[in-house]
């Protein structure tokens, strides 16, 4: 059970004092992945600076409740957004984004050695894929293709990702739909899958485009295809 769906569980029974007091007790179960100060963002209580780049780039608050999001005010990875990584319905991993636009690295994984399952072993949102399965590079390429789009975090993909691709997802469509600067990536995925998986192609963007800034009609062409 995941920490939002266990909270909204003990909601139906509970008040809410009580609630806030136990969503500290589950998220214990996490604390060993997750950082510390981490807030789950609920809904109606978005933080300013989540909203303002969230707003930037396109998408709703409502993401956070759909993506489970999350938020550190202070500490290692203070004014970021948390985004946990799901595999087989628990949190294994987590990774980062500075809302600030200072920092020096933008995106910032959770160590290995904190990690149930090292970040590059996973495929973000595999666990919510249907009949198809669209390969991106990063979360907000996923947030924006949807629920079948998986994200690798980055251009390039690790044997292991290969290997729970199969696992996950070898008798649906698969489309590698990387950045537009990402050509021979996607050429050397599709290599590496095409005799394995049952039916696989590749999107290729224009140059200097990304499935993030595509438009709606564009991506449910994708979809469609």
């Amino acid at each position: 059970i995941t920490f939002t769906r266990a909270v909204v569980r003990l909601e139906q029974f509970q008040g809410v004092d009580y609630i806030r007091k136990e969503q500290q007790h589950i998220a214990f179960r996490y604390q060993s992945i997750l950082p510390e100060n981490f807030q789950l963002i609920e809904n109606a209580k978005t933080p300013n600076l989540v909203g303002e780049w969230l707003w930037s780039r396109g998408f709703p608050t409502s993401i956070c409740q759909e993506y489970e999001l999350g938020y550190v005010e202070w500490g290692e990875y203070q004014l970021r957004l948390i985004v946990p990584i799901y595999l087989d319905g628990e949190v294994v991993s987590f990774q980062s984004v500075d809302l600030t636009g200072q920092a020096d690295v933008k995106y910032k994984g959770c160590p290995n050695d904190r990690s149930h399952i090292p970040l590059k072993h996973t495929l973000y949102g595999i666990d919510d894929v249907g009949d198809q399965v669209i390969i991106v590079e990063g979360i907000t390429d996923k947030w924006r293709m949807g629920k079948n789009a998986v994200a690798l975090f980055g251009k390039k993909w690790t044997p292991e990702q290969i290997d729970l691709l199969i696992r996950k997802a070898k008798d649906k469509t698969i489309k590698i739909c990387l950045d537009g600067d990402a050509e021979q990536e996607a050429y050397n995925l599709y290599a590496k899958i095409q005799g394995v998986c049952r039916d696989v192609m590749i999107i290729l963007l224009e140059y200097g485009e990304d499935p993030d800034g595509l438009r709606p009609d564009i991506i449910r062409k994708i979809i469609e295809a």
